[in-house]
């Protein structure tokens, strides 16, 4: 599901500890900038890290990547495998600072 980063900002507050922002950009983009909190799971090794345990299928997991169409290929994989609480943030090119300033 597609959902805007406020919208995603609102579903965090409400999991109250219970939610993940999960950024699936490469390395390198993610130290250009990142949302506070983000934890980095390249969607070239996404389907590893899964297979290493990385997602609880209880959390809600928002995901982002630079455009949305990473993120959205990430969100695809995980619905396919059972995942209900999972939401497509879109790019970082469309923050508007929801979470607070990025982070280097």
């Amino acid at each position: 599901m597609r959902i805007t980063f406020s919208q995603g900002l609102k579903k965090f507050q409400k999991a109250k500890g219970q939610a993940r922002i999960i950024d699936v950009r490469e390395e390198d983009e993610f130290r250009e900038g990142h949302l506070p909190q983000a934890q980095l799971y390249p969607l070239t090794s996404f389907i590893q890290s899964f297979k290493e345990g990385a997602f609880k299928k209880d959390q809600v997991l928002l995901i982002y990547c630079r455009s949305g169409a990473r993120s959205g290929q990430a969100c695809k994989f995980l619905r396919s495998q059972g995942y209900k609480k999972v939401y497509n943030m879109g790019g970082i090119l469309d923050y508007q600072g929801e979470f607070g300033p990025l982070e280097k």
